[in-house]
């Protein structure tokens, strides 16, 4: 998928599969492929017969998840995402993402709890991706909550990436909601 021409490699995976639906490798291809396409209903017709085929793979159920958390159906996703957590995981980007759109998917329900928890396993999978800091740290200060970790998150994001201003518009706001501001 060097070119990027994600629909049409999900036409050639899906001629593919048409003959021999039982290589999961190829499955993956598709379920990424179509993941890039945003044409929801099939990515989950595809992502839903992987699953059922392939029950052992996190992959199904994470596509599953990251669909339908992006149509920002929160509640339907926690449901794919669990059963990608509770298989385990053989890839670190996976397990750092689905940690991170379990945290998101908490954020936007107003769920503080498991939001810190989730955002803090991926942390601990992938301590060094500013990325994952800063969103915690910037959705903790909307939540008001855990103020202080963000803080720390915030200050540590800026020493690693002084030059990126989304991450000193994250401190101000920490230090905003933290009351360390004047007037």
């Amino acid at each position: 998928m060097e070119r990027q021409d994600y629909p049409k490699a999900a036409h050639y995976l899906k001629l593919y599969l048409t003959q021999d639906s039982s290589d999961y490798a190829i499955w993956e291809s598709l379920l990424i492929s179509l993941s890039e396409t945003a044409n929801h209903k099939e990515t989950m017709e595809y992502a839903t017969r992987a699953s059922d085929l392939f029950p052992w793979a996190t992959m199904p159920y994470y596509i599953q998840g990251l669909d339908l958390f992006n149509q920002k159906k929160y509640e339907e996703a926690l449901i794919p995402l669990t059963n990608c957590i509770g298989i385990g995981f053989n890839d670190r980007y996976l397990e750092t993402d689905t940690y991170c759109i379990m945290a998101d998917i908490h954020f936007h329900l107003g769920n503080v709890e498991p939001f810190v928890e989730y955002y803090e396993k991926a942390l601990k999978v992938s301590p060094d991706e500013t990325w994952i800091m800063n969103n915690y740290a910037y959705y903790s200060a909307e939540l008001g909550t855990n103020l202080d970790r963000a803080l720390e998150l915030a200050k540590h994001i800026i020493t690693k990436e002084p030059r990126n201003s989304k991450y000193h518009d994250t401190l101000a706001w920490v230090l905003y909601k933290k009351g360390e501001h004047t007037e």
